[in-house]
């Protein structure tokens, strides 16, 4: 379930700054011109930029080692493995995505009501 932020001008810029700003341990990304991805070990943070809102998602970090290969043997395992490894990949990693989403968040919405 997506965070949602209404803010009129905002861009991915601006957004980057204020997330490199909040989170200097960090290094967020733009990926297009609507999407910034927070990558924070095995989980991450993906904010998509909309006409008058801000969504933000919280995913697993698919480019961490440890996920590519549980994802890489699901996907070799075929539709048992799938079934097998992406619930528990998730359900394991839920309450850190869902505190760091909030973390997000709140800098994020810190920023744009200033």
């Amino acid at each position: 379930m997506a965070l949602i932020l209404n803010s009129q001008n905002h861009t991915a810029e601006g957004i980057l700054q204020v997330l490199s700003g909040a989170f200097p341990d960090l290094k967020p990304y733009i990926s297009n011109k609507t999407t910034i991805i927070i990558p924070k070990k095995k989980i991450s943070c993906v904010v998509r930029l909309r006409k008058n809102k801000i969504k933000i998602y919280g995913d697993l970090n698919t480019k961490h080692p440890l996920n590519m290969i549980l994802i890489i043997f699901g996907i070799l395992l075929g539709l048992f493995g799938v079934l097998l490894f992406a619930p528990i990949l998730y359900l394991s990693y839920a309450k850190a995505n869902s505190k760091f989403k909030r973390e997000v968040f709140s800098a994020l919405n810190n920023s744009v009501n200033v």
